[in-house]
């Protein structure tokens, strides 16, 4: 989801795609939908292509947000209609054709983003992820263009936006009271701190979780790839360790960065697996939880 600037403009449609985009920006992807809509037909009767432009973006973006991919796929397909050149187009249309699961629409789409605009990192890493599914170990290496994180550092930036993650949950969080924190070093070993888990993962590396992602179905162990094809390696582990050790989330570095291509979306990404993984823990199963 590409945001487009704010920016301080007159006339009835610019105001109404900053008010959009201070929706969506705030969570309310209807809102922003609807304000988008309006802004589109209004710019449309004045002839404005680039606030024609920037409004599919904005539904674009919005009904990706609200899980209507096959929709959103549409705005943004007329969007690179509009403007070919316009880079923001081809990754909004890859990406929700990505979600649409057509690969080759996605790819396409997304080598064009990456062509116009060689230098976004989050293009980059969407092309590693639409490349996997491919099976082009080739092209799904280039994902490596888009590091956001540091994976020398046990935790570093991932630490940061995990900590937020959590403190933010609020009352979800506390009915765990105080999750240990759990720190993988070098050697194997584990110490434990006040915190959460950082357990940064390489290729090749076997893991058991109560939930393997695409890759495996609960209990069984998942191993994961040079190019993080696990794609929700978050263990909810704790009772199946000890019967005298608390609950706890582990939340595998390498496989959340290997899916995110900006720091925003990779906090996004811990906090809805942390819910999800709070959701098993109070007995809700796949089909009932939000995430």
């Amino acid at each position: 989801m590409r945001l487009p600037r704010l920016r301080g403009r007159q006339g009835d449609a610019a105001r109404r795609l900053d008010l959009a985009a201070l929706a969506l920006e705030d969570g309310d992807p209807r809102k922003a939908l609807d304000l988008a809509g309006s802004a589109l037909r209004e710019a449309r009767r004045g002839g404005a292509e680039s606030e024609v432009l920037e409004a599919l973006l904005l539904r674009a973006a919005s009904l990706f947000e609200l899980e209507r991919f096959a929709e959103a796929r549409k705005e943004a397909a007329q969007a690179c209609e509009a403007d070919p050149e316009n880079p923001a187009a081809w990754f909004e249309r890859a990406e929700a054709a990505y979600r649409c699961a057509d690969f080759e629409e996605a790819l396409s789409a997304v080598r064009t983003a990456v062509d116009l605009d060689p230098e976004d990192p989050e293009a980059w890493s969407l092309l590693g992820r639409v490349a996997l599914w491919m099976d082009d170990a080739a092209a799904a290496e280039l994902g490596g263009r888009a590091p956001i994180i540091d994976r020398r550092w046990l935790g570093g930036r991932f630490g940061a936006a995990t900590l937020a993650t959590l403190l933010s949950t609020g009352s979800l969080m506390s009915c765990f009271a105080l999750l240990p924190f759990w720190l993988e070093n070098a050697h194997g070993a584990s110490a434990a701190v006040a915190g959460v888990a950082f357990l940064p993962i390489g290729a090749g590396i076997a893991l058991t979780s109560r939930r393997s992602g695409r890759l495996g179905d609960a209990g069984r162990t998942a191993e994961t790839t040079a190019a993080g094809m696990l794609i929700a390696a978050c263990g909810f582990l704790g009772t199946a360790l000890a019967d005298d050790w608390p609950e706890r989330i582990v939340l595998f570095q390498r496989n959340h960065e290997n899916v995110c291509g900006s720091l925003g979306a990779l906090r996004e990404e811990i906090r809805r697996t942390v819910l999800h993984e709070v959701g098993h823990h109070f007995g809700m199963d796949e089909h009932e939880l939000p995430y």
